[in-house]
């Protein structure tokens, strides 16, 4: 009698392993379990008791990585948001290591509109992975805009009356004179083609304003004075009643130090019926001793 109670106590005991690996959704081992127990008394119980501690142990720890790497997902997610937002600047700024360098690689490689001031920026951190960062993207970015050249260049040669990819041509000539660090004889090239470009451009009926800008400050870059207020001057025949000719004709007077120049044109600009910006009104205001314009 007391064998049977025994016997059926451990027949109890045995059925504990398959019930557990089947709430864990594992039939199979649930099987192997019972089997094992079933036709090893005592040794095989034991074992199994061994094991499914070992196992449990392993599943937990499997369990917490999986918990860690979806937090980590979030984190990751919350801050690929964040980075959308957050200035730059501030990133530099961080004490974190991990964390700059982290969203530094995000910030430079995967968002690559990035301009050449922020990346310059980053050359001069005190992190020296951060720098290397910088520099690593500068290289790249300044490939890449050179083989936008070459193709560009091909295209305006191509199709000389297309004014879409004279604009294209334009923009990354202008782009790439933002590396200031690059060859003097590189630059000058890059200049000369920016600047035939440009006079192409101002050729055509009503040109942007923006391209008159542009060779202005292009010619005072270059000291090439005659040319910017011959620049000047058509900008103001073709945007009379506009008051960037004004300032761009200031600009040049100022520049050249020509006083007399200078003051007959902030005359001529107050005495115009251009409408003033609060900058414009402000700049006149200055140079007319804060008398009321």
């Amino acid at each position: 009698m007391v064998k049977i109670i025994l016997f059926m106590t451990y027949v109890l005991l045995v059925l504990l392993f398959p019930i557990y690996s089947i709430k864990d959704k594992k039939p199979e081992r649930a099987f192997c379990e019972f089997i094992i127990a079933l036709f090893l008394p005592f040794i095989g119980f034991f074992y199994l008791l061994l094991f499914k501690t070992q196992w449990t142990n392993e599943n937990a720890l499997m369990q917490l990585d999986e918990r860690q790497a979806d937090d980590n997902s979030v984190i990751m997610e919350r801050m690929d948001k964040e980075i959308n937002v957050l200035p730059f600047h501030e990133i530099l700024s961080l004490e974190d290591r991990m964390t700059k360098r982290r969203l530094m690689i995000e910030m430079m490689f995967k968002k690559a509109d990035q301009g050449y001031q922020n990346m310059s920026d980053t050359l001069r951190d005190k992190d020296p992975e951060v720098a290397h960062y910088g520099a690593t993207a500068l290289q790249s970015k300044k490939r890449k805009i050179e083989m936008e050249i070459y193709e560009k260049e091909g295209l305006v040669k191509s199709n000389l009356r297309n004014r879409e990819y004279l604009k294209a041509y334009i923009q990354v000539l202008n782009e790439y004179l933002g590396f200031e660090n690059e060859k003097e004889f590189i630059l000058k090239t890059v200049k000369d083609n920016y600047n035939n470009a440009l006079e192409i451009m101002l050729s055509y009926p009503m040109p942007e304003k923006h391209y008159f800008i542009e060779k202005i400050n292009l010619d005072l870059s270059l000291h090439e004075y005659q040319r910017a207020e011959e620049c000047c001057l058509e900008f103001q025949t073709c945007y009379p009643e506009e008051e960037e000719p004004y300032i761009h004709f200031l600009k040049l007077y100022y520049n050249t130090k020509n006083a007399g120049k200078f003051y007959d044109k902030m005359t001529e600009l107050k005495n115009s019926t251009v409408e003033f910006s609060a900058t414009t009104l402000d700049i006149v205001r200055f140079w007319d001793g804060g008398n009321n314009v």
